[in-house]
């Protein structure tokens, strides 16, 4: 029996190796996000194809754990639904086998969901750095392309500038500039159409960054009103984020009341109460 375990556990060290093998991409970081960002999905490789077949078996919303991808891909984060999957399962079953090995108490069994929960919280954790990052950026790019425009340049030339930005926002508004050339689109709405930078900020499901976008379609149909109107919208919006952080900076001490709580339970538990649980559970195994 023992010796079934160790193959098992040797045929899941030998794919996992070759997943961190066949993650490893020689070039930066933003190179990398704007090649995935460019072709949206890389190559699938053994691990995502695996992945893919059991990610429909999976009772979760592909639509926004795809989302969720294409944020992280933002950030410079490689990942794909069937390899966040096909990890999961390697997480699992490595720390399934590894329990069966060392004979471990069915208390420790709970941590079998949890290492295969790991990969797709990581993902969300990347999605949500990337997300702030766009919100934090949003400001900024405001504020720029309200000069851009007080320097009498078209908001065409304005929203270029502010694409030339390096980070998410500026990889998220290339993206709309890429949708209004390959499509049918005007960049800004002109009626019946939408504009492709509406469309384009609408898919990204974050309100902070539809209101830029819609602001800004807004002011390109303004002319020469349209300077003062999006000198107000940058203070508006610089105004708002400084509120939220204050916020934020608020709660924060009511947030940590819980990681604070796991952080002492958790090795009170590992240090006390888990020696004197075992022997009982051995005792009740005999």
């Amino acid at each position: 029996m023992q010796t079934l375990f160790a193959l098992l556990a040797a045929l899941m060290g030998g794919i996992a190796i070759a997943s961190v093998v066949s993650a490893i991409r020689l070039e930066s970081a933003p190179n990398r996000a704007l090649a995935d960002f460019a072709q949206n999905e890389s190559k699938p490789d053994l691990l995502d194809r695996v992945g893919q077949r059991l990610w429909r078996y999976l009772p979760l919303d592909p639509a926004r754990w795809g989302l969720n991808v294409e944020w992280a891909r933002l950030a410079g984060k490689h990942y794909s639904l069937g390899r966040v999957t096909a990890n999961a399962l390697l997480y699992g079953g490595g720390v399934a086998v590894a329990l069966l090995i060392a004979e471990a108490a069915p208390l420790l069994w709970l941590t079998v969901p949890a290492a295969a929960a790991l990969p797709f919280i990581n993902l969300r954790a990347a999605a949500n750095e990337a997300r702030t990052a766009a919100e934090r950026g949003l400001p900024e790019v405001a504020a720029l392309v309200a000069a851009e425009l007080a320097a009498n340049n078209p908001p065409d030339k304005a929203l270029q500038r502010a694409a030339d930005t390096a980070g998410v926002l500026g990889l998220i508004l290339k993206g709309a500039m890429a949708e209004a050339r390959s499509s049918s689109r005007p960049l800004f709405s002109r009626k019946p159409l939408k504009g492709a930078l509406v469309v384009w900020v609408e898919r990204w499901r974050l309100p902070s960054l539809l209101a830029f976008g819609s602001s800004l379609d807004l002011v390109a149909g303004k002319g020469v009103a349209g300077e003062a109107m999006m000198s107000r919208i940058a203070q508006g919006m610089s105004r708002e984020y400084r509120e939220k952080l204050l916020k934020r900076a608020e709660a924060l001490e009511s947030n940590l009341v819980l990681p604070s709580a796991i952080f002492f339970f958790v090795p009170f538990m590992a240090a006390v109460v888990v020696p004197v649980l075992l022997p009982l559970f051995e005792t009740l195994r005999r």
